[in-house]
């Protein structure tokens, strides 16, 4: 059966209160950790709660949550803006400073304090948003870029942004930033007091595991003879029970099992996805071109398109998407020829890997594996600082092949300049993407790329 409610610690020690009628209470502070070390033995998943927190990361690392028992996931927000962590930086400081010298808050401490954890809480929900998310997968090099030993990297290929955990740290491959944890945790009541399923096997095993620590510690709670070897067989007995009781599905926990297990097209990207969609079932389409279409993502951040695109009629949707994250990477004196502006520099770039092969390189993604009628979606968003009104032009060539030329207007002063471009492929292909840009005359003094994503398909 399903167990939904918890009660407090305090709830089991007024049980063993009432039940045993100890001859004094020298043994109710034990107590509150035996329940605790209870709890562990018993292990089950659904006694715990799913918490979520922003660990700042710095030299490479990060400070774990105190109350963290296991990790699910580790994700990065490509997409949050500077000015967002720039203000949850100022705030939490603002936090810190208050807490530690109270005689300075003007007589409104409490006060003061609840207005910055709210404003804290909404620029932390912005930052965990799932659209921005991308999952980081656990690092597996045996040289880790670390402030240990910034010499001791390997260099040959850089993979993708990664993490890793040791002595309650969070590691990462990149040096500083923000990153979104998503773990488990054991609740507690507001006494910090650990709080326990509310069912009748979870109580009476920890009536049982509590009472047997009594014994071993020569304490005589009552004259019933029970001794320690009765007092442990019977939390076993509890211990067990109770582990089944929470771990026994109710129907919509079932019905999602099932959804998970019943199907034909398997799907192994729905770890880069945050297991999202993971229990929506396969469907049948009779639309004579295909049987067996899901529901669910297919693994990639262009969930819509990929969906919309197979339900077509289309056999299967594979995509594989580059994020290029603000940078400094500009060119300055821009003229009536054409100059090759750098892309962001390769821990920049957030890629996830599906049919198509990305692979990044210092100042460029290259793109391979590419079919006949595959085909790719270029973004890009750059400034370009000018003295006066005039026109840019934009070009993007996809190895030797020029894919398109976009002319922009921009005024005196900075103008944010963005659009895309779309290649179609006809041939079996490789290359990189090169985006080149000149002016109308001599009035733009430089460009600076900030952001773009490349989407490349195959149907």
């Amino acid at each position: 059966m399903g167990i939904y409610k918890t009660i407090s610690s305090k709830v089991i020690l007024r049980k063993i209160f009432r039940d045993i009628n100890p001859n004094s209470d020298n043994w109710v502070d034990d107590a509150v950790e035996w329940i605790g070390e209870a709890l562990e033995h018993i292990g089950a998943s659904t006694q715990l709660e799913t918490k979520t927190c922003l660990v700042n990361i710095a030299d490479y690392k990060g400070v774990l949550p105190n109350d963290l028992y296991y990790i699910n996931q580790v994700a990065v927000n490509t997409l949050v803006s500077s000015n967002t962590t720039d203000e949850l930086t100022k705030l939490t400081k603002q936090v810190k400073d208050l807490t530690t010298s109270v005689e300075n808050s003007s007589g409104n401490f409490n006060s003061d304090l609840r207005n910055l954890n709210s404003r804290i809480t909404v620029l932390e929900n912005r930052i965990m948003q799932d659209d921005g998310l991308s999952i980081l997968e656990y690092c597996t090099k045996t040289f880790p870029q670390n402030s240990d030993c910034p010499d001791c990297t390997q260099d040959i290929a850089k993979p993708k942004s990664c993490y890793y955990v040791e002595n309650d740290r969070v590691k990462t491959s990149f040096l500083s930033g923000i990153v979104c944890l998503s773990y488990k945790a054991f609740p507690v009541d507001d006494d910090c007091y650990p709080l326990v399923p509310d069912d009748i096997s979870f109580k009476e095993a920890m009536f049982w595991y509590v009472y047997k620590k009594m014994l071993l510690g020569n304490m005589s709670p009552s004259a019933n003879g029970i001794d320690y070897l009765f007092a442990d067989q019977q939390w076993k007995y509890y211990c067990t029970q109770a582990r089944n009781q929470a771990n026994y599905p109710d129907i919509d926990r079932y019905e999602s099992f099932m959804n998970q297990w019943v199907r034909l097209i398997p799907n192994i990207n729905r770890h880069e996805s945050g297991f999202s969609n993971l229990n929506t079932r396969e469907d049948i389409s009779r639309t004579g071109k295909t049987y067996l279409m899901p529901q669910s993502d297919f693994g990639s951040s262009s969930v819509t398109a990929a969906v919309e695109t197979a339900q077509e009629g289309l056999s299967t949707v594979y995509t594989s998407t580059a994020i290029w994250t603000t940078n400094t990477n500009s060119m300055s004196n821009i003229g009536s020829v054409y100059q090759q502006l750098d892309l962001p520099a390769a821990d920049d770039v957030a890629i996830i890997n599906a049919a198509i092969a990305l692979d990044r390189f210092d100042n460029y993604i290259q793109v391979t594996q590419l079919q006949g009628d595959d085909s790719m979606e270029y973004k890009y968003t750059m400034n370009v600082t000018a003295e006066g009104s005039t026109t840019v032009t934009v070009k993007m060539e996809f190895g030797s092949v020029l894919v398109g030329e976009i002319e922009h207007t921009v005024n005196s002063g900075t103008t944010a300049i963005s659009n895309s471009f779309i290649h179609e492929v006809v041939s079996d292909t490789a290359g990189s993407i090169n985006l080149y840009i000149k002016s109308a005359d001599a009035v733009v003094t430089s460009a600076t790329f900030t952001a773009g994503t490349l989407i490349a398909q195959r149907t």
